[in-house]
């Protein structure tokens, strides 16, 4: 599995693949630390909200400012 990361015109940003440790918790190794937040938001949104895909909202206004979607 891995977590792509798309700004909202719908273009790439990064992708990390997620892992399974042996207790079943999934992990995703980010490869740009810059975007740590955005890899660990959809990482809980998939393991804990049940979602493979959604919106990443700016703070201050509300407003989505990165996609991901969890791919097979």
């Amino acid at each position: 599995m891995m977590i792509v990361l798309f700004d909202m015109a719908g273009g790439h940003i990064a992708q990390a693949p997620i892992t399974t440790d042996k207790h079943g918790y999934l992990h995703v190794s980010h490869p740009n630390p810059t975007l740590a937040f955005a890899f660990d938001c959809a990482l809980y949104g998939y393991q804990e909200g049940g979602v493979s895909t959604d919106t990443i909202d700016e703070d201050g206004d509300g407003e989505p400012y990165i996609r991901w979607v969890v791919e097979a």
